[in-house]
Order: structure tokens, then C-alpha cells, then sequence
């Protein structure tokens, strides 16, 4: 072997012990791990109360999805007692119709797209939207 060749070989050693040195001396960045989400996790896309008519905005729903609305008509003025929520959008529109002068329910959906809500009545109310998430 060449004296050439000893000193390659020696610079070859000598970056292969840096290299190893620094990989041990220095710290990685922390691995980021998504935490399983619970059986049943809620994200609230809309939560209105308001008194009288009403269009939303569009708003974007998982294939899992629900309306929860709650009225009281006993303190509206003008009378008429009653409350008309449609669903609209993605090729779809749904009246949920209520006569009482007050209520609440909820209704579930399993299909998801770009929706809106239009509200009909002269009483207070309130509205929410939420993903409904199944989690094996």
C-alpha cells in the first residue's frame, strides 16, 4: 500500500467518525404522533340563535353529519307560532317543519358535501351544525 493510499484511507476514517459523532451527538426532531380521537368526536361547524328569517352561509360537512335546532315561539310578536328549517345544496333540499310554539330535535345526515341552511319564522331560535365522527 502506498503512502498516498494510507492517508485516503485514514481521511476516510476520520469523516466516517465525524459523521458518526455528530448523528449521536445531535438530537432529532421529535417524531409528531396523531392521538386516536375518541368514539364520537364533535366539531361544531355552525352554532347560530337568532329571532326571525334567516339564510346561512355554505359550510362544508364530513359524510357524517347533524342539525340540532331549538325555537320558542311564546314571546314572538305577531303571532304564528312555527319554525321551517331547509336544508339546501349538493343536489339535495330538506324542509324540517315544526308547528308547536316551541321544540327542539335533532336530525342526523349521512352525506356529506357543501350545504346551507334557510330558516323561517318569526320566533327566537338556535341552530347548530356538527361533524359527526364514527372512530374505530
Amino acid at each position: 500500500m502506498t503512502r498516498r493510499s494510507l492517508r485516503f484511507l485514514v481521511a476516510i476514517c476520520d469523516l466516517a467518525l465525524i459523521l458518526i459523532v455528530l448523528a449521536v451527538a445531535l438530537p432529532l426532531a421529535p417524531l409528531e404522533v396523531a392521538r386516536p380521537q375518541t368514539a364520537s368526536a364533535n366539531w361544531t361547524l355552525l352554532d347560530l340563535s337568532h329571532s326571525g328569517p334567516l339564510i346561512t352561509q355554505a359550510f362544508s360537512v364530513a359524510p357524517e353529519w347533524a342539525i340540532w335546532y331549538t325555537y320558542d315561539c311564546r314571546k314572538s310578536k305577531g303571532g304564528g307560532a312555527g319554525f321551517v328549517l331547509t336544508v339546501q345544496g349538493s343536489g339535495f333540499e330538506e324542509p324540517i317543519v315544526s308547528h308547536a310554539s316551541r321544540g327542539s330535535s335533532t336530525y342526523y345526515y349521512h352525506d356529506g358535501g357543501t350545504y346551507y341552511l334557510e330558516i323561517n319564522s318569526r320566533c327566537a331560535w338556535r341552530v347548530k351544525v356538527s361533524n359527526q365522527i364514527e372512530v374505530e
